[in-house]
């Protein structure tokens, strides 16, 4: 039968320890105030976009609301251009 780990062969010093995983990255989150910074929008407009279930996507952590920085660059990106629209029925 072969052994279970190299460390138990015969004449082989004992394995060491493994070195610890090193720290999971940073999940690159923003809270709603952190946010509203980045964004022309006041925490409040984030409030009431998330009550309408309109806006970036959020997660909640406990009691604390927070925005994935990959998912709001996502949600920019699919929101329509800015530039002038004219109103109905007048060409620009």
């Amino acid at each position: 039968m072969a052994p279970a780990c190299p460390s138990m062969l015969p004449g082989m010093p004992p394995q060491t320890k493994l070195p610890p995983p090193p720290p999971p990255r940073s999940l690159e989150c923003l809270d709603t105030r952190g946010l509203a910074t980045i964004l022309p929008l006041a925490e409040v407009t984030l409030k009431i976009m998330r009550a309408k279930g309109e806006g970036p996507p959020w997660i909640k952590v406990g009691r604390r609301v927070l925005y994935r920085v990959s998912e709001v660059r996502a949600w920019l990106d699919a929101q329509p251009g800015g530039g002038w629209v004219a109103p109905p029925g007048r060409e620009p």
